[in-house]
């Protein structure tokens, strides 16, 4: 390698290489000066290569840590010729920790072995540390971690008898990491602990969030999710402010783990992309090896192994062979889960067998546990169940030691599953039980409400499992009352995170909230709003790339949003204070929520067989139903030909798809309905269905036809929990005062006849000049406003609705005035219906901006905005008693695990409102318009419950040839409460 140097340097160089020069024979007086003038300039010379090479460690790229090496390699010469063996001592301490980054171990082992005996000759002690955490750094690296130990306990010893409160809170701080990386936690836990004030007193922000992070990883694996979470994150806000590129890297990752572990793969992905360049610019192969093996987990998680493959390939090529053992042995285990998933189940196994074998030579005993978790699992699937049996065991008895809340719910689930495969119901029902005690701990200690959403989710198999074998003891012991168990669970898996939100949704979380939170808040809120309508444009035009980028910001807006949500709630001592409520018993569901006149019908689909609970204040029975496979088959062949019965050609085949769903899931129960109220908790793609348009089961061979709808009031609930917290909300509800507000009609395109004149780019036409119809499509396209054609039927409905209440008692927004500031303005809390005859927005990927679509231009065809989204609608404070959503596909939403559909619904009843009417399809403008006619004039005329109300607009229009079909009817559905 050539090093460019500057002529005096070269030529002290050469002559302490070569010898020649003044130091080829004794010195004189007038020598002895020359000789001391000559280490005078070795020593400015090396002091400025060791500068220089501090300058350019410090940039932490991988180039300018090699560029460090070389003058470093200057240095040291120089120093040595300078007869300045402290020099020399710090230079080689200094090259060896960048050797180490480098991952040139043996280089940096040698450089420190070397740098501590000239320290000791010196009697430094400070030096002497340094030296001794930098051998423990690189013997902690290579696996040798009670080596390693014993150089940073050393160390420790040294810096304390000096009062190096600095070095001796990276010293605790590294102790920790290795007892960490042994399992022994709470040790690790207790080094950060003493670590932590340490580097704060000594003014260390880097060291700082060194030990956050390692605190942080402690938490997470122990299942105290949101506590690491908060460290992660204050950790990352210092290495950020510091230009850590590095270290901020690790966090990154962590922070993605960490998501990932709360079944957010996606969430994860967006931390990892973050990491990812940053790793690649510090050079970091180790690193890097890391985060491409957690983005691999990542798509294995979102269901594309073979995408999987190529990160984990990638990942083992940087690690393979070399000192990163740990870092192999994690893209070994990952490797081994893609290749089962893609039924190669032997080199799963040979995957596996390679990464124990890493695992336990450097005694990480994480690690260890998960390659047995998934060596069980395979063993599992390929039917050797004592073998499987022996590796989950061991994994248990490592989890417990260790601590690891999270593998050893795992590992208790799977030798439950093992259990049952041998017949062994108790005992499956024992570590089934165990496994989801763990969970409800873990999930407990979550307080973000998305978290808890998708820890949930992820877990939603370990719950269908239970409610199964419990269905298998019922069978077997019919009289122990299994199947109630079975009921509680089900119950326990679903719509937590509404039953939860429906029981805060009355105390004010902005209560003695910093204001600037609010305001940044607020001005987020307006972020997300332009950035989605911006993403909704790109994609619409076909801009692709452009949509890409937006969506990407979109993303990180989300995460930050988030965590000012989180910080919101953290620091709202009321809503610290609130105890989730526990999902309903049996007898409490009988006495609490039931009457004689209603049925429960409550589903869960599982993947051999589903199952049927039919509940009556005074009993219950259970049903068996096929697998989810068929049942959603069934209902996605039904709902897909349901949507076109309009026209004559589908008539016939919708109704032989609706005839046989209901001999599916109704059939078995058709003796139990009589003539009551139906309370529907679906599941899966049942959700999509309208149960009244379903053939009634019961009805004779000549009335097959006959809608369930004419003989029952068909009620829908995510759960039937979430009914008995909305039951305690009336006591507290406010009188409103008048009965209701309509927003109808709204303006959405520049060339609907009611704009005055365009603007476009911030320039208005002329109002003389004749506007074409391609000047005005062109800006439409523009802004984004073309999609949504004018629903000229919504006009008739609201006035309608309206002619039906004193002018007092109802308020009227059409045109113009239907827009999103009139709807945030209008004092809506003051209505007992709030009802929208307008489009819909759904976003199944990201449900809160699904949403309502309000006038999107003003009267001068100024664009606005227009969309009213559910994050938005969950913030409002209503006390309607309905919503109505007279809108295409408003009951719809993402489907979550567990916690149903996710969107504009579940919006209204985090708002407070106990009832919303809501559309599964796109409906003909006319025929909303006529059911709603109908609907209100039982409603407010008649004086009826919305139940009733609703059925008897859907029985009437049923009976009309004309509507006969039910994709003019059936759509709405009920949602929340009946009475």
């Amino acid at each position: 390698m050539r090093l460019l140097l500057s002529p005096m340097t070269l030529t002290l160089l050469l002559s302490v290489m070569t010898g020649i020069g003044v130091y080829a024979q004794e010195p004189n007086r007038q020598d002895s000066s020359r000789q001391n003038l000559s280490r005078e300039d070795n020593r400015l010379a090396a002091r400025a290569a060791s500068d220089e090479a501090e300058r350019l460690r410090g940039e932490k790229t991988a180039e300018s840590l090699r560029q460090a090496i070389v003058k470093f390699e200057v240095a040291l010469p120089l120093w040595r010729a300078a007869d300045d063996r402290s020099g020399e001592a710090e230079t080689l301490t200094n090259a060896a920790q960048v050797f180490n980054s480098l991952g040139e171990k043996q280089k940096a082992l040698d450089y420190f072995q070397q740098s501590l005996t000239l320290w000791k000759a010196l009697g430094e002690s400070k030096g002497q540390a340094d030296a001794l955490s930098g051998i423990g750094e690189v013997y902690f690296t290579l696996g040798e971690h009670r080596r390693a130990l014993d150089y940073m306990e050393q160390s420790l010893q040294l810096r304390r008898a000096i009062e190096d409160r600095r070095g001796e809170a990276m010293a605790l701080n590294d102790i920790g990491v290795i007892y960490h990386t042994l399992g022994e936690l709470q040790k690790a836990l207790d080094y950060y602990n003493q670590a932590l004030p340490l580097q704060r007193g000594a003014g260390n922000p880097s060291g700082e969030a060194m030990t956050l992070n390692a605190m942080g990883v402690i938490f997470r694996i122990r299942g105290a999710t949101q506590q690491a979470l908060a460290y992660f994150k204050q950790a990352l806000a210092l290495q950020r402010a510091a230009g850590d590129l590095r270290e901020a890297a690790i966090t990154l990752t962590n922070i993605g783990a960490l998501y990932f572990r709360l079944g957010d793969a996606q969430q994860a992905l967006d931390y990892y992309d973050q990491a990812l360049p940053l790793r690649r610019k510090s050079g970091d192969r180790a690193g890097q090896a890391i985060t491409l093996t957690n983005i691999g987990g990542a798509y294995l998680s979102l269901g594309d192994p073979q995408r999987a493959l190529e990160y984990l390939k990638q990942s083992l090529s940087l690690v393979q062979g070399g000192q990163s053992r740990s870092e192999e042995a994690q893209a070994l285990n990952v490797l081994a889960a893609a290749s089962s998933a893609l039924g190669d189940r032997q080199t799963a196994i040979e995957y596996l067998q390679q990464a124990l074998k890493l695992w336990r030579a450097i005694g990480e005993r994480q690690g260890e546990s998960s390659a047995l978790i998934r060596m069980g699992r395979i063993y599992r699937e390929l039917g050797d169940r004592q073998k499987a049996l022996g590796y989950l065991e061991q994994a248990l008895e490592l989890t417990r030691i260790i601590g690891e809340r999270s593998n050893e719910a795992a590992a208790l689930a799977d030798i439950a599953r093992v259990e049952q495969d041998l017949g062994n119901l108790d005992q499956a029902r024992t570590r089934i039980e165990a496994a989801l005690d763990l969970v409800e701990t873990m999930r407990g200690r979550i307080t973000a409400e998305d978290l808890r959403v998708s820890f949930l989710a992820s877990k939603y198999s370990d719950y269908e499992f239970y409610i199964d074998l419990l269905m298998r003891l019922h069978e077997r012991r019919p009289a122990e009352g299994f199947e109630a168990r079975a009921l509680e669970a089900n119950e326990r898996a679903r719509g937590r995170n509404l039953l939860e939100a429906l029981a805060t949704m009355r105390s004010d979380i902005h209560q003695g909230i910093d204001p600037s939170l609010l305001e940044q808040q607020r001005l987020l809120q307006q972020q997300l709003n332009a950035k989605e309508q911006l993403r909704m444009r790109l994609a619409g035009r076909g801009e692709t790339e452009k949509a890409a980028a937006a969506e990407k910001e979109l993303r990180s807006l989300l995460i930050e949003y988030q965590e000012l949500k989180d910080q919101i709630v953290a620091r709202n001592p009321q809503y610290a204070a609130l105890t989730d409520p526990a999902p309903l018993k049996l007898t409490e569901i009988q006495q609490r929520v039931l009457d004689p006149e209603t049925l429960l019908l409550e589903y869960a689909l599982g993947e051999e067989r589903s199952f049927l609970w039919a509940v009556t204040p005074a009993a219950i029975r259970v049903y068996t139903l096929p697998g989810r496979a068929a049942i959603e088959a069934a209902a996605l062949r039904a709902y897909g030909r349901l949507i076109k019965s309009n026209h004559r050609e589908y008539t016939v085949s919708a109704e032989q798809a609706m005839t046989e769903l209901s001999r599916m899931v109704l059939g078995p129960v058709a003796q139990d309905l009589g003539q009551k109220r139906l309370v529907i908790v679906s599941d899966g793609a049942l959700q999509y269905m309208p149960f009244g348009a379903f053939p009634d089961p019961a009805g004779s061979s000549m009335n097959r036809r006959r809608p369930l709808i004419a003989g029952h009031e068909i009620i829908s609930l995510p759960s039937i929990s979430v009914l008995a917290t909305m039951r305690r909300e009336p006591t507290e509800r406010q009188q409103t005062a008048r009965t209701v507000a309509v927003f109808s009609d709204p303006v959405f395109q520049l060339n609907d006849p009611r704009v005055k004149h365009a603007k476009f780019n911030g320039e208005k036409t002329n109002p003389e000049e004749p506007k074409t119809e391609s000047t005005l499509v062109r800006s439409a396209k523009e802004t984004g406003v073309m999609d949504f054609e004018r629903l000229i039927h919504t006009r008739q409905e609201a006035e309608a609705i309206i002619a039906l209440v004193p002018p007092e008692q109802g308020f009227k927004a059409l045109d113009f005035a239907a827009s999103r500031a009139t709807v945030m303005n209008a004092g809506l809390d003051q209505y007992r219906i709030i009802h929208f005859a307008t489009h819909g927005l759904l976003n199944s990927r990201r449900p809160e901006f699904s949403g309502i679509v309000l006038s999107l231009v003003d009267e001068q065809g100024t664009a606005q905005e227009g969309f009213l989204r559910a994050h938005e609608i969950y913030n409002m404070k209503l006390n309607a008693e309905l919503v109505v959503l007279s809108a295409c596909s408003t009951a719809l939403g993402k489907e979550i695990k567990g916690e149903g559909l996710v969107g504009l619904t579940r919006g209204f009843m985090y708002a407070g409102t106990p009832r919303i009417i809501a559309s599964l399809w796109n409906v003909r403008d006319e025929a909303t318009a006529e059911l709603m006619k109908r609907f209100y004039r039982t409603l407010l005329a008649g004086k009826s419950s919305p139940a009733v109300a609703l059925r008897e607009a859907q029985v009437s229009m049923w009976r009309e040839p004309r509507w006969a079909a039910p994709y003019y009817w059936a759509g709405f559905i009920l949602q929340g409460e009946w009475r």
